[in-house]
Formats: C-alpha cells, structure tokens, sequence
C-alpha cells in the first residue's frame, strides 16, 4: 500500500476549511493561485455556503482562488465532478 504523506501547509488549509465551512474536508491540492477542497459526499452545498459565504471568506483568507468537488466512491462520478463546470461526456 502507497504512504500518503501531507505537508503542514495541506493540513493547516484543510483544518482551515473545515473550520470555516462546518463541511468535511477529505484532502486538497494547494498550487500557486488556488486550493481544490475534496469534500464529504452530500456536503457540497455546507461547504459553499450560503450565498458562497464560506467559499469567499476562505478565498480572501488564503489570497487564491478556493474550489469544493464532492468526493464520490463511483470513480465516473468524481472525476466528472472534479472537471465541473465542463461536461464530461465519457471516463474510460
């Protein structure tokens, strides 16, 4: 089995967004201009906001653009969440 292996810097902007949110956060991938949150199937829309509160308030906090996907166990369906708002018209 693979080691996983996550920097502080990783941890502090997932317990950051977990913190700000309310949503559960599965992991991240911080690069130079944004963080891509993977959230907890079904909490999409907690991790957001309402009125994409949370979502603006982390992306001022961090000073990078913030995007949520919804983890999904259906691979198909992750990375066609992953790829929003393009449409994925097929995942072989």
């Amino acid at each position: 089995m693979a080691e996983i292996v996550l920097s502080n810097e990783t941890v502090q902007f997932i317990n950051l967004a977990s913190k700000y949110s309310g949503a559960g956060i599965r992991d991240c991938i911080v690069e130079d201009d944004r963080v891509v949150f993977i959230v907890e199937k079904g909490q999409l829309g907690i991790a957001i906001g309402s009125k994409a509160k949370n979502l603006e308030r982390l992306r001022s906090l961090f000073k990078k653009s913030v995007k949520f996907v919804e983890f999904d166990e259906d691979k198909t369906r992750f990375v066609k969440n992953l790829c929003k708002p393009y449409e994925v018209k097929k995942v072989t």
